[in-house]
């Protein structure tokens, strides 16, 4: 008997019903001591941190007043590309005869230039933008223009709604300068819709 008593010691206890003390707790849900999450836009919904100092957000530099508005006058030449290449053409047809059809070819060909610009425009800041994060200039100029809450790109219907929101940053064109000492380097449309455009490099 005392012989089959120490052998049931030396095995380890067992509790009734096959249930085994478990050799150590572990917390679910939490990764190893030290360990952090993978920040930037592009990874999933960033959480706010405090240290970020003025023309950062969530560790990576913001663009600057400079870097934006050298994108916005790039958007601004191409799409203002019909205008450049037909407006001329139109001012020689109308110019060159007196004949009211020549007229009416150049008035459809202003027209059209305006209808091309819009469209361009359109295209490329509420489309482009608004599913890349980025216009032809602000590609150029390696810019993204993200969701705070996010960091993803905001999509064609808030690119659009922002756009709309830029009416405010042009009375007395104070929006448009704001980003010269906003910590975030924010418009007023950007404030607006929680928008940020970061830069790349």
């Amino acid at each position: 008997m005392s012989q089959q008593y120490g052998q049931g010691q030396g095995q380890g206890y067992q509790q009734p019903g096959g249930y085994q003390q478990p050799g150590g707790y572990q917390s679910p849900g939490y990764g190893q001591p030290g360990q952090m999450q993978p920040q930037g836009y592009g990874q999933g919904a960033p959480q706010q941190q405090g240290g970020d100092r003025p023309g950062y957000f969530m560790g990576r530099p913001l663009a600057n007043w400079g870097q934006r508005v050298g994108a916005y006058l790039i958007d601004a030449i191409i799409s203002s590309i019909p205008l450049i290449v037909l407006l001329p053409i139109a001012g020689v047809i109308g110019g060159s005869s007196d004949s009211g059809g020549a007229a009416a070819f150049a008035s459809i060909l202003i027209g059209l230039a305006y209808i091309a610009a819009t469209v361009i425009g359109i295209f490329n800041i509420v489309f482009k933008q608004g599913k890349t994060g980025q216009t032809w200039g602000k590609g150029i100029l390696k810019l993204r223009l993200v969701k705070m809450e996010t960091g993803q790109p905001v999509g064609p219907g808030t690119a659009f709604v922002r756009a709309l929101c830029h009416v405010l940053d042009s009375i007395l064109y104070i929006g448009y300068l704001w980003p010269l000492w906003d910590d975030l380097r924010q418009t007023f449309a950007d404030k607006i819709m929680g928008t940020v455009v970061m830069a790349e490099r």
